[in-house]
């Protein structure tokens, strides 16, 4: 398992701005990182299967009923997701990028559904709220950032093509700040950036930092879903 915490080779002077978390996903377990609660004992696995060099990726599968929970109104959800630990959670007023290569095989998709394979979530009065979260919709991805109160939300939607059975990067990166704005940018392959500035997050500001998750997050559906991970990089800045 690699798993580089940088700034444990940079200088002090550097490591109070900038820092940086990788996890490649070759196994045999999970790294320090990860918090396990949100996905079932046993669906998490690393395999060769969709690699052409032998290279061992993380393989997370999500079987119906498994860690059922109720989403916005009222819908059954269904998850299986492992997330960033709350110590090294990301507070406002940081810059953060997140990228990672995903495999989705052609059988992933659900016909009129929106299934999150990625989130950032912010704490909001003892709940948590995704302000970013990545869904596959058919053969488009959708970045979807949200800003809004406990009575009203609007999403604003990135919309990128891409295709089943292939290997993909993407990068999403973020600045939130105390006083709600801020500004996100996504970009998948080879195509142009993305990218949404303005109100993001919610009314009620956390304390706590936000959070990242990935895996699978769908409407409760009797199918087993399986998606494939690899080359996780986590780098923050402080302004100044």
């Amino acid at each position: 398992n690699t798993f580089n915490m940088l700034e444990k080779f940079t200088p002090p002077e550097a490591r109070e701005n900038s820092h940086e978390l990788e996890d490649t996903f070759e196994g045999p377990s999970l790294a320090p990182i990860w918090n396990t609660k949100r996905i079932t004992e046993g669906r998490w696995e690393f395999t060769d299967e969709v690699s052409n060099d032998e290279q061992k990726v993380l393989k997370i599968t999500l079987s119906p009923g498994d860690l059922p929970s109720i989403g916005d109104k009222n819908n059954p959800r269904e998850r299986a997701e492992i997330s960033e630990t709350k110590e090294i959670s990301v507070p406002p007023e940081t810059r953060a990028t997140y990228s990672f290569r995903f495999y989705i095989p052609d059988d992933f998709p659900i016909e009129g559904e929106n299934v999150v394979i990625a989130q950032i979530k912010q704490p909001v009065n003892n709940k948590e709220h995704p302000i970013i979260s990545l869904r596959c919709y058919g053969n488009t991805l959708k970045l979807v950032v949200v800003e809004g109160d406990q009575n009203e939300t609007n999403k604003h939607k990135l919309s990128m093509p891409y295709t089943t059975n292939e290997w993909h990067s993407v990068s999403i990166s973020y600045e939130f700040k105390k006083d709600r704005t801020g500004a996100c940018t996504v970009t998948l392959d080879d195509q142009e950036p993305q990218t949404y500035s303005g109100h993001m997050g919610y009314d009620h500001l956390s304390r706590e930092g936000m959070y990242f998750k990935m895996g699978i997050y769908r409407p409760a559906v009797p199918k087993e879903q399986s998606i494939y991970f690899s080359n996780f990089k986590r780098e923050i800045e402080k302004p100044g």
